[in-house]
């Protein structure tokens, strides 16, 4: 059984939305999760076989012997990175050996990024897990689908960049160095909770989301460009001053859209790790790209935060957008759930969550920016690395191309679960 927790302190004037910091987050749904009533709904991409995905474990196994009904969603596209990063184990695919594949691309991720992970090893809770009668889930099905969602008793609901793992989860459990910056939104009310869930089903319309402050955008097909070019829009049509906080960047229409900003004399402000965990040599590409524009025209600052961070976070002066959404992935490859709002009040929040991360980061603009990134990143002695990294990134967009009525078809079925949850909700 696991330990009673404190009640997390909430903002008062901020309950209903709540932007949570992996401490945060972690005791928060801890809290919900022993205080749930009804069911539990997660969708994630990486779970890790580690003390934080094992706590998150328990508390839903207690949950269950409780008789709160359990749905899950596990990609095993994340397998990948489970292998790779982290310690390397993986919390519901621990026999990496049944998927070669996958553990031979987890292998070159670990050698390229010079990662450092633990062999395999068997998880002694997963038989337990999911054999629990109250307990069903979806794990088998490579998704391409890097959203984390949850829905708690109809009335809470989580989204954002957090995935299960010491380093992200909950960082009592990782070194200072390992943990990684990111962020998750928590939304109160019945109305909301079931909004995501149709969006997640792809049964949501116009009225389900009349009179909320948040919209919710997830990418149903696989193969399609929906969300990508939502995003995109979003940054052309910048209302005042653009400031996006993103883990990964390389795909041109992104890059294109930032850069008729520059453009057209809107000031961009960009925040992203001096040293991403992955897409490390793509990441400078994108930025001396719109540096040379900038020095043209334009105002770009670029801020290098001194944390590897996962966050993914784009605002502007009225709007704002938090999910799990990179701007890395072309052609709605990976599917990706995010919030949208115009709420003065939610947007402040999330405002004030980037000027935090910003203070703590070196900001440059101009021939400075040039010339930071010419110190940091030299093009020839990486060009080898960049090679690799592109040719890696683009050998495995073709495959998933080629998978497309396979993914489609497996996503099929866990929309069936995510309907079963709906009709819970009645």
């Amino acid at each position: 059984m696991s330990q009673t927790l404190l009640k997390p302190t909430i903002d008062q004037d901020f309950k209903p939305f709540q932007v949570l910091e992996a401490a945060e987050f972690s005791q928060q749904i801890l809290w919900d999760i022993q205080n749930a009533k009804d069911f539990i709904f997660i969708k994630s991409f990486l779970w890790r076989n580690d003390e934080a995905g094992r706590e998150l474990a328990g508390a839903l196994l207690d949950a269950a012997n409780r008789g709160v009904q359990i749905y899950i969603i596990k990609d095993k596209k994340g397998a990948v990175f489970e292998y790779g990063e982290g310690n390397g184990q993986s919390f519901f695919h621990d026999e990496p050996l049944t998927d070669p594949i996958a553990f031979g691309q987890s292998r070159i991720i670990r050698h390229y990024y010079q990662t450092e992970t633990d062999p395999p090893a068997k998880n002694e809770m997963l038989d337990d897990f999911v054999t629990h009668r109250g307990i069903e889930a979806l794990y088998d099905y490579k998704l391409s689908d890097h959203s984390k969602v949850i829905v708690i008793d109809g009335k809470i609901s989580f989204t954002g960049g957090i995935n299960f793992g010491s380093n992200e989860f909950h960082h009592q459990f990782s070194p200072d160095d390992k943990r990684l910056i990111d962020y998750m939104v928590r939304i109160e009310g019945k109305r909301e909770a079931q909004a995501l869930l149709k969006t997640l089903d792809g049964t949501v319309e116009p009225a389900d989301e009349e009179g909320l402050d948040v919209t919710f955008i997830h990418e149903i097909e696989f193969g399609k460009a929906r969300i990508n070019q939502d995003l995109a829009r979003f940054i052309i049509e910048t209302r005042g001053q653009m400031r996006q906080m993103i883990a990964f960047h390389s795909e041109p229409e992104y890059c294109e859209a930032i850069a008729g900003l520059l453009v057209h004399g809107v000031p961009a402000t960009l925040i992203t790790p001096s040293r991403p965990s992955t897409n490390r040599y793509s990441n400078p590409i994108f930025l001396k790209k719109l540096a040379a524009i900038s020095q043209r025209k334009g105002d770009l600052n670029v801020a290098f935060h001194p944390q590897t961070f996962h966050a993914k976070i784009v605002h502007d002066d009225e709007r704002a957008r938090l999910g799990s959404q990179n701007q890395s992935m072309p052609d709605g490859l990976v599917a990706e759930t995010v919030i949208h709002t115009e709420k003065p009040e939610y947007v402040a929040k999330i405002k004030e969550v980037v000027d935090n991360e910003q203070a703590r980061c070196e900001i440059f603009s101009g021939r400075d920016l040039q010339e930071i990134l010419k110190e940091r990143y030299p093009f020839w002695s990486n060009l080898d690395r960049i090679a690799i990294e592109r040719t890696g990134l683009a050998a495995e967009h073709t495959v998933a191309r080629r998978k497309t009525k396979k993914v489609n078809a497996h996503r099929k079925i866990c929309r069936e679960l995510i309907a079963k949850v709906l009709k819970k909700m009645e």
